[in-house]
């Protein structure tokens, strides 16, 4: 099922939260991303290279 998929990708780059809290994305629209255009999209770059404190 993609989303626990999307679930245990999100937990792998926890920057991603951080759009959500900050009101950028929502996690509905981080989730459609997700299913039409996968994890490796470039999309997802930047908040792979984030470290959070």
């Amino acid at each position: 099922m993609q989303i626990d998929e999307f679930k245990t990708f999100v937990k792998t780059i926890p920057a991603i939260r951080e759009e959500v809290v900050n009101g950028r994305y929502t996690w509905q629209q981080l989730y459609e991303f997700y299913v039409l255009y996968g994890k490796d999209d470039p999309m997802w770059e930047p908040y792979k290279k984030v470290k959070l404190i």
